[in-house]
């Protein structure tokens, strides 16, 4: 983070987080809107110069889209790279907060296995997200993350329900490694047309205390049979806009939970988090693939 961004961050910190998000976004559009527009225009050329490559096989619509086929290209040699990941390798705490949720994936992890950056920036899912966001995407992290089981009992920070606050839409992408089951605390979300309705009731974010919501609260405003919860085969995929969906995940029970999390971004950002998987870009990537690693590129 350099200095401009350390006192535009100091100076938003103390707003609402609804509010913080679009002061920010509006200074990060102001800033980078040369890029955005590059990447709308790019989206534009590349959608009709290669129609069949490009032509997104689902559509997310109301925020979401499940994938449920496993027909993604190197889908698997990620899921074999990830289980030996997991299998061998220590995991870090997600923070503090989160004791529940660990990632196993960094930077070296990500120059050993070239099928986590194949996969992430494949036309496949590059066509999706482009299509649901309007331009291509920054592919802002990749995380092979485990959710340690454990009876809780009171759920905290991200097992209750929440919006992300990193801008005012993304789309992160969830490919199961593993069957998850009800019990292994399946990612659960709302549809965003329902979450904005509970976001309007409770004023979330726009007060003290409403980032995290319980269930009883949530339910209270949409019946819960509307939550879709992705207790689904190993392979199957989740693209979920988590700006717009209230979510919640790792209430897990009788077993953990293995994840691998893509995160798909504006260069228009509605925080002042940084990039770094530009470092992995080489020379002889195609101009879509470094559009998707380089936020910077205009």
């Amino acid at each position: 983070m350099n200095i401009v961004d350390l006192v535009l961050h100091y100076a938003t910190i103390n707003l609402w987080m609804r509010t913080r998000i679009k002061v920010v976004k509006r200074i990060n559009l102001f800033r980078y809107s040369s890029r955005l527009q590059a990447r709308k225009d790019y989206f534009l050329r590349h959608k009709d110069n290669a129609p069949d490559s490009f032509k997104p096989r689902i559509t997310m619509k109301d925020g979401y889209a499940l994938d449920l086929v496993e027909g993604l290209p190197h889908l698997g040699e990620v899921m074999r790279d990830a289980r030996k990941i997991l299998n061998e390798e220590k995991g870090v705490e997600i923070s503090v907060r989160k004791p529940f949720l660990m990632n196993h994936l960094n930077q070296s992890h990500l120059e050993r296995y070239p099928s986590f950056i194949s996969m992430a920036t494949s036309d496949d899912i590059l066509a999706i997200v482009a299509n649901y966001l309007g331009f291509i995407p920054v592919l802002s992290e990749i995380a092979l993350w485990y959710s340690k089981p454990g009876n809780y009992g009171v759920e905290k920070s991200s097992q209750l329900y929440h919006l992300d606050n990193a801008d005012t839409s993304q789309v992160k992408v969830f490919v199961h490694l593993d069957d998850v089951l009800e019990s292994g605390g399946p990612f659960t979300f709302l549809g965003a047309h329902d979450s904005e309705a509970v976001i309007k009731t409770t004023k979330y974010g726009k007060k003290r205390n409403v980032e995290r919501l319980s269930d009883e609260v949530v339910y209270g405003i949409v019946p819960s049979s509307n939550k879709i919860e992705c207790a689904f085969d190993a392979g199957a995929i989740a693209y979920v806009d988590t700006c717009k969906c209230l979510h919640f995940g790792s209430r897990c029970l009788d077993e953990g939970r293995k994840i691998l999390m893509l995160q798909y971004l504006s260069p228009c950002r509605a925080d002042f988090r940084q990039n770094n998987l530009s470092k992995l870009i080489k020379n002889s990537d195609s101009e879509l693939r470094k559009f998707a690693l380089d936020p910077t590129m205009s």
